[in-house]
């Protein structure tokens, strides 16, 4: 049973319902790769309230967490976790609780902390989770997780391949890259089923499986969206469901 209050933080794609920034778990109908420019391609999940990608920037992450602060114009960072500042003339070091995680404070962050931090202490604590990969000790992603938004220290960006610069979380658990591929989706959400070698639906909300000339086509409860399934995953999941 997925819990109805697993709330994943995503990225709305553009013209497609009410603006937001998460999805619940339950809602995914099926996940795919999609290219939304030439030299990226990264998972888009199909839900029964719109479509939402992974953050691809550090902007989209500022729209994603609009209670976080760019503290010197190449992090964004949750104050909530800062344990204490030390400042200088040019500016500040910001230390994180319980970890030698640290960050850059800009002079002018520096002179408006105590608001900065009033305003943080006021925000609610999030409670979406980050669809993500940990980063190994030698820079290797390891399996697709889920943590928590509110164990983040704060986010810069880095390059797991060449010309290919996405958002880093830094946590006291390590570092994390946003989640990437499709395995990561496999690994992070391994209830859902692999309809053919690019998708992963929800049979929970499968409605119907229906034949036509082109193959197998997944229709979908209280929706019309629709997706393509393998001969024999179709002929599996139609005895599996008990579909005619």
């Amino acid at each position: 049973m997925i819990s109805l209050s697993r709330k994943i933080v995503g990225v709305r794609v553009a013209g497609n319902g009410p603006i937001n920034d998460f999805f619940y778990e339950v809602d995914i109908m099926n996940i795919e790769m999609w290219r939304p420019k030439s030299n990226y391609n990264v998972p888009i999940f199909y839900t029964t309230k719109g479509n939402f990608t992974v953050l691809t920037t550090l902007e989209s992450c500022v729209d994603a967490f609009p209670a976080f602060y760019s503290l010197d114009g190449s992090n964004l960072v949750n104050v909530k976790n800062i344990n204490r500042i030390d400042t200088g003339n040019f500016g500040g070091v910001a230390y994180f609780r319980d970890s030698n995680i640290h960050t850059g404070v800009n002079i002018k962050n520096v002179s408006t902390w105590d608001r900065i931090v009033d305003v943080s202490d006021a925000a609610n604590i999030d409670d979406r989770l980050i669809f993500v990969n940990k980063i190994s000790s030698t820079g290797k992603t390891e399996r697709g997780e889920l943590i928590f938004a509110k164990d983040a220290f704060y986010f810069d960006t880095w390059e797991p391949k060449r010309n290919y610069k996405v958002p880093r979380i830094y946590t006291g658990h390590g570092e994390y890259s946003v989640g990437l591929t499709l395995q990561s989706c496999k690994d992070a959400f391994p209830h859902l089923y692999p309809a053919h070698n690019g998708s992963l639906v929800n049979i929970d909300l499968i409605e119907a499986i229906d034949k036509d000339l082109y193959g197998y086509t997944i229709r979908y409860k209280n929706s019309d969206y629709s997706s393509v399934i393998a001969r024999d995953k179709a002929k599996y999941l139609k005895e599996f469901l008990g579909l005619q």
